[in-house]
């Protein structure tokens, strides 16, 4: 059994293709505000919990943000250990390769589409103009590489954090789904009591890091 984490730039069709998994293999679909509505249940706003992981910051509350970003991480890390603890999830949402990092049965995929589509994808369901869209998705994906590089000294683009790259301007949503179910079925993805103790291991201090930061942020 295993999880499947979904990583996509804004409008880039990773949400098709996490739907696409979760009928094809029977998976829990659990998306970004599933996750964040648990982690609100710790007392934590569901705005401050998106700040944390979406939203550009102007020069004067970056360097506060910055620090709030770990406290408020802690609850949607939890939040999403508690959830793939029991595996045959499909996760489509922010950093799930990152949060559940060095659990082996986890299938991490990263779905990349040409910056064309992508726009003509933005100015569709957001009625942008071309430049607005342009502009969207570009500050999206600063956003994104910032986020990871300053909590945890990734980069959001480096094709190593992946399993797999699902390149939709070359293959399909359904071969992608296709390609990617198969994996499900390989010997290092499969659970094993090691990877099922690195995944308690990982909820345990997932656990406790809420907690802690839930008590500095009632301070």
């Amino acid at each position: 059994m295993t999880v499947i984490t979904i990583s996509r730039g804004a409008f880039s069709g990773g949400k098709k293709l996490a739907e696409c998994l979760s009928k094809r293999l029977g998976y829990r679909f659990i998306g970004r505000d599933v996750i964040i509505q648990s982690a609100s249940e710790y007392g934590i706003p569901e705005g401050k919990l998106l700040e944390a992981i979406e939203q550009k910051q102007g020069i004067k509350e970056r360097i506060g943000m910055e620090v709030n970003k770990f406290h408020y991480l802690s609850f949607v890390q939890a939040a999403l250990c508690e959830e793939a603890k029991d595996d045959n999830i499909v996760y489509h949402g922010n950093g799930g390769h990152i949060l559940l990092k060095g659990i082996s049965h986890v299938i991490k995929v990263k779905v990349t589409v040409g910056m064309e589509q992508r726009v003509m994808f933005a100015m569709e369901r957001l009625k942008f103009t071309r430049e607005e869209a342009f502009t969207y998705i570009n500050n999206m994906d600063e956003v994104r590489n910032k986020w990871a590089k300053i909590l945890y000294g990734e980069d959001w683009d480096d094709p190593v954090q992946y399993d797999i790259i699902a390149d939709l301007k070359s293959m399909t949503i359904q071969g992608a789904c296709e390609a990617i179910a198969d994996m499900t079925k390989m010997p290092q993805f499969q659970a094993t009591d090691e990877s099922r103790k690195a995944m308690d291991d990982l909820l345990q201090a997932s656990r406790e890091k809420r907690e802690l930061h839930k008590s500095m942020l009632q301070k």
